[in-house]
């Protein structure tokens, strides 16, 4: 038969000190665990940080600019060319965001994922670390594939919307517009995929849409859509911020991707509203 003081340490009982019978000291608690935000960025082996939640994946290149490389929805990548850009920003890890700074430290990109309205939040922030007045100016560009699709946004008052036809070998001239005051987008759709970058600025945004140039294959294999901010003058020390925000959606099967058809418009006003 086992002596007591074995038993005790079975059931997990303190046993008491065979030295000066003064209770031992309870063991430690383990360290408290901080739970992962959903949707924040995890660093990969290859140097790329990527957002994952409610399947939703951003991934973002420190060496290209700090740009997306990556935007999926169901694992259907959207952005069809590799993201330009050869400069590395340094990158912080903050709580369910990605903050990027470029090397001469003017401007800072911040990524987040919202995982409950699903939406990606870019902000570009622009700072003037110099000792003159300079002027500046916030810009993002992707290249989309979408074989079919359309390229749409308001485009008041010259019309109630601009509409671009993805289709190949994309040879149109391209289209150019300006995005209204504190809330404009530009959405395209095709191949059962809508992505809408949604601009929230305090100033109007120019936007272009146009053919994208592959020198590999020399064909327009992408749809080419740029958004830049007004020019910005910056006194020393002083910063101006230009937000976005990206959505990815999946199409109905009953809404056809043809310019002009209002339920397709109705149904980018849905996901922004």
């Amino acid at each position: 038969m086992k002596d007591p003081q074995t038993l005790a340490a079975v059931a997990g009982a303190p046993v008491p000190s065979a030295s000066n019978g003064a209770a031992p000291t309870p063991p430690s608690a383990a360290p408290a665990t901080v739970p992962r935000v959903p949707g924040a960025p995890e660093l990969t082996k290859d140097g790329l940080y990527v957002f994952s939640a409610s399947r939703i994946e951003l991934v973002v290149d420190p060496n290209r600019d700090g740009n997306a490389v990556r935007f999926a929805l169901d694992d259907r990548n959207v952005l069809a060319a590799p993201a330009a850009g050869t400069t590395r920003y340094s990158a912080e890890i903050e709580v369910g965001a990605l903050l990027l700074k470029s090397p001469d430290g003017i401007t800072q990109k911040r990524y987040r994922l919202d995982a409950a309205r699903r939406w990606v939040e870019a902000s570009y922030t622009l700072t003037n670390t110099t000792t003159e007045t300079i002027h500046v100016q916030a810009a993002e560009q992707h290249a989309v594939s979408f074989a079919g699709g359309v390229t749409f946004f308001p485009n008041a008052p010259t019309a109630p919307f601009a509409w671009f036809l993805h289709q190949p070998p994309r040879v149109a001239p391209p289209l150019r517009g300006s995005l209204s005051v504190g809330h404009s987008w530009v959405a395209s759709a095709g191949e059962g995929m809508l992505f809408i970058e949604d601009h929230r600025g305090i100033s109007a945004t120019e936007l272009s849409v146009a053919s994208a140039y592959d020198s590999k294959t020399k064909e327009r294999p992408w749809l080419e859509i740029g958004a830049r901010s007004p020019d910005f003058e910056l006194t020393p020390g002083t910063s101006a911020t230009w937000n976005t925000l990206w959505f990815l959606r999946h199409l109905p099967p009953s809404i056809t991707v043809k310019p002009g058809n209002q339920a397709l418009v109705d149904f980018v006003l849905g996901v922004l509203d």
